[in-house]
């Protein structure tokens, strides 16, 4: 009798652990921060999802970006399973140079990478201009 409640009590913990083994929030971002050429003091904002694939929720409380990049409409607060969240990311270059970095996506979620890549160049506001008197 204590053998067969035994193994009943240890195929039921196995049951139970291999549902929820699986279990994990899951975080993902998308969309292209790749900005090109913007004039120097001029701005572009471009969309970036952030998504959670898994099937708990996991909570956002930041976002941090690269020198010449801003956040303008931010998220914070829980990503439910299998929803997303979408924020403002705006590249404002103060001078003529390559700007890029990494943005991140501050949260709890146990998988994933809540990351992506910036890059943008401020360009003078003469570019192909041509300034030749004839």
């Amino acid at each position: 009798m204590m053998r067969t409640r035994t193994t009943t009590l240890v195929l039921g913990l196995l049951l139970l652990t291999g549902a929820f083994a699986n279990a994990a929030s899951s975080i993902s971002v998308v969309g292209d921060l790749d900005f090109g050429n913007v004039t120097v003091g001029q701005r572009i904002s471009r969309q970036l999802t952030i998504a959670n694939d898994g099937d708990t929720s996991f909570s956002v409380t930041g976002v941090d970006a690269p020198a010449g990049f801003s956040v303008t409409e931010s998220f914070t607060g829980e990503v439910a399973p299998t929803t997303t969240e979408t924020i403002l990311v705006t590249f404002e270059p103060t001078s003529e140079t390559e700007f890029s970095g990494t943005l991140s996506v501050i949260s709890d979620a146990a998988q994933g990478t809540g990351e992506a890549s910036c890059t943008g160049t401020g360009v003078s506001s003469n570019l192909g201009v041509s300034t030749r008197v004839i």
